[in-house]
């Protein structure tokens, strides 16, 4: 009699899996970052390892964001600025204002986070 052979059965994930499909990861130790250790990460271009203590750099869509926030968080008070100057708004507004748009751009930035990925820093850079 032959041997019949069971259909392959769907993989299972376990918590840890679960947990480090939601953080980037470190491509060294596989050690993962949550969001609020990245908001520690100022230069993506040299970044330490909080686990193997290694140097890793971010990849090209995280230094993008990098060079590009300033220029937004001067772009966003402009336009208070911008508002209180022509007297359409008064500081109340403009505070207003800062705490909305601050707290949607967290929003983006924590749904955005476990699309980061890191790899190790060459020694040519």
């Amino acid at each position: 009699m032959g041997s019949a052979i069971a259909p392959p059965t769907p993989l299972k994930r376990t918590v840890m899996q679960e947990i480090k499909m939601k953080y980037p990861i470190c491509p060294n130790c596989n050690g993962n970052f949550s969001f609020f250790q990245g908001l520690k990460f100022l230069n993506p271009w040299n970044i330490k390892c909080p686990h193997c203590e290694i140097y890793i750099q971010g990849s090209r869509l995280y230094k993008a964001l990098s060079v590009i926030a300033p220029f937004l968080g001067v772009a966003i008070s402009a336009v208070a600025i911008y508002f209180e100057e022509i007297e359409k708004w008064e500081t109340k507004d403009s505070l207003l204002y800062f705490v909305v748009v601050f707290s949607i751009l967290f929003f983006v930035g924590y749904k955005a986070w476990p699309y980061m990925k890191f790899k190790l820093k060459s020694n040519k850079e």
